[in-house]
């Protein structure tokens, strides 16, 4: 098998790679939680706003 034929392969497994909770800190989780929230509020908002 070529390199180049390893390489995407090894980045095709690297991209399908799913991460598990205890892969990623509370703290991470948390703000990534938050982030979330606010992204979802805002586009409930400009919806809201535009829409109504």
């Amino acid at each position: 098998m070529s390199d180049s034929k390893q390489w995407a392969l090894d980045k095709m497994e690297e991209a399908n790679t799913i991460f598990e909770p205890n892969q990623v800190s509370w703290r991470g989780q948390l703000q990534d939680l938050i982030i979330w929230i606010i992204e979802l509020a805002l586009i409930g908002y400009l919806a809201f706003s535009l829409y109504s």
